[in-house]
């Protein structure tokens, strides 16, 4: 699949990358105009390039789990009920106590 920002949705023959993350090809010289024109914005890596989507979504889910971090310090160290956190953390306490229980039998 080819998207990038010029409006190409098509292989023309140009030099162009594709994102690791979604496989979307992007022209190359499109890329590094975007990094020229707003460099606090586009930060691409070109020897594992993540296309500015791919960028977003995980900025996203970065922040996500910094809040969830932030819940679980005003928690005094432990997550709030009902949250991912807390689910992973039973999760694997009760793994813990399986792998116990296997090792006494």
């Amino acid at each position: 699949v080819v998207a990038c920002n010029c409006g190409v949705t098509y292989d023309d023959g140009a030099m162009m990358i594709e994102c690791e993350s979604c496989k979307v090809w992007a022209h190359l010289d499109c890329l590094k105009r975007q990094v020229a024109s707003n460099p606090s914005r586009f930060k691409y890596d070109f020897e594992q390039y993540e296309c500015d989507a791919c960028q977003r979504k995980q900025g996203a889910a970065a922040a996500s789990l910094a809040g969830a971090a932030a819940a679980v310090a005003v928690a005094g160290g432990r997550p709030p009920r009902g949250s991912p956190a807390t689910a992973a953390a039973a999760g694997a306490s009760a793994s813990g106590r399986r792998a116990a229980a296997a090792k006494e039998d």
